[in-house]
């Protein structure tokens, strides 16, 4: 157009400005040459820029489907649903294979829903579908470390005889397992919300909050009321099943 005789045009290439030459004639053959101080390696390289996301490929359209929010809200019930079930499912299976102590690592397990969820919605953390996944899965992985001091403490009660004291030696010789696996876990999910996509972010970013909730509640809830039961002078098999 004869109107942007003299006005610059800007060249941008994935939001990055490239160039910005100015218009010396109109373009009436749809073709254009940009000159200025350049040598040939630059101006190769500008060329190659221009060019990047050049693609000569048609575009058919094949299909057409429209989305509603009926379908984020079915997914949303089934994630709740699904994760509901885990949280009964982990509930029966500690207090049958744990007895008296599972169901205090279940209290535990609810008390870690719960903190969760308020620091979730003290910071206005949105939840997207992925991030309530990895919510949901993180029910079931938050109860590892507690199945690991069980395992340790009924070891230890092999050799003492003794519940308070195998339950603390238990506590002590489980940390060092507990410590490497989910500080592992917490270099993962931070490379990957670092450099991963947006869509998976929110998925990470809940299960690296996840390792830090369950480190307190394992820590100190657990250990606490574990403690606390123990010295009620139980019978050894109701409050962990050897």
């Amino acid at each position: 157009s004869f109107l942007n005789i003299i006005n610059p045009i800007a060249i941008f290439v994935g939001w990055e400005l490239l160039t910005a030459p100015n218009v010396n004639e109109a373009i009436l053959s749809w073709r254009a040459v940009i000159t200025g101080n350049y040598t040939p390696e630059s101006a190769s390289a500008l060329a190659q820029d221009i060019n990047t996301w050049v693609v000569p490929a048609p575009i058919y359209l094949t299909s057409e489907r429209t989305i509603d929010a009926k379908l984020g809200q079915n997914s949303l019930e089934k994630i709740i649903l699904a994760g509901i079930i885990g949280f009964i499912s982990i509930l029966l299976f500690l207090i049958f294979i744990y007895r008296l102590s599972g169901f205090i690592a279940a209290v535990a397990l609810f008390i870690y829903i719960v903190i969760t969820l308020a620091i979730l919605k003290q910071f206005g953390v949105v939840l997207t579908l992925a991030s309530i996944a990895g919510l949901v899965l993180s029910i079931g992985i938050a109860i590892d470390a507690n199945i690991l001091i069980f395992e340790r403490i009924k070891d230890e009660l092999k050799t003492w005889e003794n519940l308070k004291k195998s339950v603390k030696i238990g506590f002590e010789k489980s940390f060092s397992a507990i410590w490497d696996a989910n500080i592992t876990g917490l270099i993962v999910a931070w490379i990957l919300f670092i450099f991963g996509i947006n869509m998976i972010k929110g998925f990470w970013f809940i299960l690296a909050l996840w390792i830090l909730v369950s480190l307190f509640t394992v820590f100190f809830i657990s250990r606490l009321f574990i403690r606390l039961l123990a010295r009620s002078e139980l019978n050894t098999k109701n409050f962990i099943w050897k």
